[in-house]
């Protein structure tokens, strides 16, 4: 059982949405090692994910976005001003 792709049917501008509307999530991702080294193999796709475990996955990617390994990096540039932005107002 490989991963399934998820994605965003309105491409939005999100830092882990690609901009072919692909959702990038490490749980998504083909299993074993990362040749990067950036994620570990149990973050990776196993065949025990459900859909629940997906969801999950996808609702923190939402909640609190990885900015260190953007998938849409216009969309990173952008959430680093706003939080310059914000960071500079308080």
């Amino acid at each position: 059982m490989w991963p399934r792709s998820l994605d965003a049917h309105k491409r939005p501008c999100f830092i882990a949405v690609d901009k072919n509307g692909e959702v990038c999530i490490s749980i998504l991702h083909d299993p074993g090692e990362d040749k990067y080294g950036y994620e570990r193999p149990e973050e990776r796709w196993l065949p025990i994910h459900t859909v629940a475990t997906i969801m999950m996955s996808v609702i923190s990617m939402l909640a609190d976005p990885n900015d260190e390994s953007p998938a849409n990096i216009d969309a990173a540039v952008s959430l680093s001003l706003l939080v310059c932005l914000h960071v500079g107002r308080t």
